[in-house]
């Protein structure tokens, strides 16, 4: 009797085993349905930011090469293009000394008349001519630097010794431009005698413009063909070395 008592029960808590199991699926099921639900209101919002952030990403990345390729562009071919024709300008008013074209003049600085001049400062030296025009266009003109076969021929500015590296990023109109000017140093007086002129420029390796050439001094027969370097100063013409 007593065992088939306990076959009576063990059957009744297998049966209540299955029933808890069964709600237990249900609210499994249940909740697996709720998440699913709620996955699915998540998901669109999440996508939506994903695509935002990709649209983004991609248009940064599209402005990023833009600036880029303009830059790129502007170092190969728009500065150096820009510089060699107001380069060329200045050479012509040197070469054939003409007047200066009004595009490229610069604000001129009153001058002081005849009557305004001390005894001293008339006998002061006086430029040569053929620099007229460009100390028009800009009074730091100390001389001019040419080597023949070359590029080297341009203008040689001074500046001031508070700015000794005025002219490393400006050119002849004293505007910004990273190709800078041919300038001497600030502690070479082009009045006082001297053998030796101590003159800074560029090495423009992109463009071979500046004293680029000048690297080819390192090559023997570049030297036999070239072996002169002219510097004319605003009282001298013919320095040669």
């Amino acid at each position: 009797m007593g065992s088939y008592t306990n076959s009576i029960k063990q059957k009744k808590d297998k049966v209540k085993a299955t029933k808890v199991k069964t709600n237990q699926n249900e609210n499994d099921s249940k909740d697996n349905s709720s998440q699913n639900k709620n996955d699915s209101k998540d998901n669109p919002i999440r996508n939506n930011k994903k695509l935002q952030l990709n649209k983004a990403i991609h248009i940064l990345s599209i402005i990023i090469i833009m600036i880029g390729t303009y830059l790129l562009i502007d170092i190969l071919w728009i500065s150096p293009t820009k510089s060699n024709k107001e380069m060329k300008e200045i050479q012509e008013i040197y070469g054939n000394n003409n007047s200066i074209p009004e595009d490229i003049k610069t604000p001129s600085i009153p001058k002081e008349t005849d009557d305004q001049l001390t005894t001293a400062e008339t006998s002061e030296i006086i430029p040569l001519e053929k620099f007229n025009h460009l100390l028009e266009l800009n009074p730091d003109v100390k001389g001019w630097i040419q080597i023949e076969g070359t590029n080297i021929n341009y203008p040689v500015l001074q500046s001031s010794k508070d700015e000794p590296e005025y002219y490393l990023t400006r050119n002849m109109k004293k505007e910004d431009d990273r190709f800078g000017s041919i300038f001497l140093d600030t502690n070479t007086d082009i009045e006082t005698p001297t053998q030796c002129f101590l003159i800074h420029g560029h090495n423009m390796t992109s463009t071979g413009n500046m004293f680029h050439e000048l690297m080819n001094y390192n090559d023997l027969d570049f030297l036999i063909n070239s072996p002169i370097i002219q510097f004319d100063t605003l009282y001298e013409e013919d320095r040669k070395s």
